[in-house]
C-alpha cells in the first residue's frame, strides 16, 4: 500500500520538479550569459536529456515484449551474436 502512496506522490510531484529545475536553470543562464536565445537553448537541451532520461511510456511498453535471453541457456553462451527469441 505504501508504495502506491510514493507511486502517487512521485507522479504528481516529479512535472513540477522538473518544472522548477528547468525555469531555475533557463534564469541562471540568461543572468550568466545575457543573451536570452543561447539561455532558451540551453534549457531546450536540458529539457530533451531530461526526457530521454525517463525515456517515453511507449518505449517502456516495447521492453516488455522484448525477446529475453537466460544466462544459463546454452545457445546464449555459446553462441556469439545469437538473439534469442521471445519467450510469449
Amino acid at each position: 500500500m505504501e508504495n502506491l502512496d510514493l507511486k502517487a506522490q512521485l507522479d504528481k510531484s516529479t512535472p513540477l520538479v522538473i518544472g522548477v529545475v528547468l525555469v531555475l536553470g533557463f534564469l541562471l543562464l540568461l543572468i550568466a550569459l545575457r543573451a536570452p536565445l543561447i539561455a532558451a537553448l540551453g534549457t531546450q537541451v536540458s529539457l530533451m536529456s531530461t526526457a530521454a532520461a525517463f525515456g517515453s511510456h511507449d518505449c517502456s511498453s516495447r521492453r516488455a515484449s522484448a525477446p529475453t535471453c537466460s544466462a544459463s541457456s546454452p545457445r546464449a553462451s555459446s553462441t556469439p551474436g545469437h538473439r534469442c527469441s521471445s519467450s510469449r
